[in-house]
C-alpha cells in the first residue's frame, strides 16, 4: 500500500490544488501503468505454467484483457482514494508530476519486454 500511495502522490502532484477534480486526474493517470504493470505480470506466470497447461493469448484477447483491467484498477482506485478518502498525508512537490512520463514509458517497456514471454 505503501508503493501505491507513492505513485498516486506523484501522479496528485501537479493537480492537488484542485482536490476532488484532482484526486479522479490521478486516478485517470495512474490506471494505465498499473494495468500493464499487471498484465506484464500476468505474461510471465501464464509463461511459467505453460508446461502444464496450454495456454494461449491471442492478441485480440490480450487488447481485451488489458482494457478490462485497466477499468478494474481505475474502480480499485477509485474506491480507495476517493470513495474511502484516504490520507495522503504530506503531498509532493508539482514538479515531481514529470515523473508520470517515466511511469507510463517504463511501465509499456516492462510490458513489451514482458511479451516475449507470451
Amino acid at each position: 500500500m505503501i508503493i501505491l500511495d507513492f505513485l498516486f502522490k506523484i501522479c496528485f502532484a501537479p493537480l492537488s490544488e484542485y482536490g476532488e477534480k484532482g484526486k479522479q486526474s490521478a486516478v485517470f493517470c495512474l490506471a494505465p501503468p498499473l494495468s500493464f504493470f499487471l498484465m506484464s505480470l500476468l505474461n510471465v506466470v501464464l509463461y511459467w505454467i505453460k508446461p502444464l497447461i496450454e495456454i494461449n493469448l491471442t492478441p485480440l484477447y490480450g487488447t481485451i484483457a488489458i482494457c478490462v483491467l485497466i477499468l478494474l484498477v481505475m474502480h480499485l482506485l477509485q474506491s480507495i482514494y476517493i470513495r474511502d478518502n484516504r490520507q495522503l498525508g504530506k503531498n509532493y512537490h508539482p514538479l515531481t508530476g514529470l515523473l508520470i512520463p517515466v511511469l507510463i514509458i517504463g511501465s509499456l517497456i516492462l510490458f513489451v519486454m514482458s511479451l516475449r514471454y507470451s
